[in-house]
């Protein structure tokens, strides 16, 4: 079991004593997720946490090691879901014959990236406002999606390099820059600075980078 994550407690899966350690949890999170959204991660303390939360500092550890577990309990549906996106976006390209065929990859995975963003929005804007910190304590869960997504990234240029539908450049350059522009524009528009629409940011976007890396014929 990861040392950071929630201790199990017998009883079954849908029973009441799941669903109330579920809502305590949540509880707890959406505490953290405020308060980590004002001050950043590593300056919020528990003392902080469970006054929040308005619970004794026992309850808070009876469901978490550490800050660094309810960063990761924030962060494990979209982290889950970015990934199964990557993947699934990574045998679209594998697959694809033409340019269109990568364009087409690349509008469904900024699809499903803006539902699951968009869908949690205040976790969203954690991960992308602490995603250039360093990795270490609380903040290690979201440098590893940081990673995960970057990883992803490289994966997808060098297969799209392979099949001849990108330019052949250093493929760990081409991904930082897009993952870079692509955090950029979802964090400004989560925050309310850019105002146009997220159906013509990404679609101008996804244009600029197959445009751009356009494999020379």
């Amino acid at each position: 079991m990861n040392k950071n994550s929630p201790q199990e407690r017998p009883g079954k899966p849908d029973g009441v004593r799941a669903q109330n350690r579920q809502a305590k949890m949540r509880t707890i999170s959406e505490a953290c997720l405020e308060l980590f959204l004002k001050t950043g991660i590593e300056a919020v303390t528990i003392d902080q946490i469970v006054s929040e939360a308005g619970m004794a500092k026992g309850t808070f550890y009876r469901y978490f090691q550490d800050k660094e577990a309810a960063v990761e309990f924030l962060l494990k549906d979209i982290a889950e879901q970015v990934d199964e996106a990557l993947v699934q976006c990574l045998n679209e390209v594998d697959n694809a014959k033409s340019r269109d065929a990568l364009l087409g990859a690349y509008q469904s995975l900024a699809q499903k990236l803006a539902i699951i963003l968009y869908g949690a929005p205040k976790v969203g804007r954690l991960y992308l406002q602490e995603s250039r910190g360093p990795d270490r304590g609380a903040i290690r869960p979201i440098a590893k999606l940081s990673r995960l997504i970057l990883d992803r990234s490289i994966e997808l240029t060098k297969v799209a390099q392979k099949h001849g539908l990108q330019r052949a450049v250093q493929h760990e350059v081409s991904a930082r820059a897009v993952v870079g522009a692509v955090e950029a524009l979802i964090l400004a528009s989560l925050d309310g600075s850019l105002t146009v629409p997220p159906s013509k940011t990404w679609s101008t976007l996804i244009s600029l980078v197959v445009d751009g890396l356009k494999a020379e014929r």
